[in-house]
């Protein structure tokens, strides 16, 4: 597995982006102070139970 991290500067502030690959298959997540945004690999409820 391979993970990539950068910092995108926006004009509400700095977001973190992560990227997690494995062969054939990958998820990615934007992370910032207000929240996320994450691929349609996440299973959004189970994030609700514990937001």
């Amino acid at each position: 597995m391979e993970i990539y991290t950068k910092a995108f500067q926006t004009s509400k502030g700095i977001v973190e982006g992560i990227q997690a690959k494995w062969p054939g298959f990958s998820v990615f997540l934007v992370a910032g102070k207000k929240g996320f945004l994450a691929c349609g690999a996440f299973d959004l409820e189970a994030f609700e139970k514990i937001a």
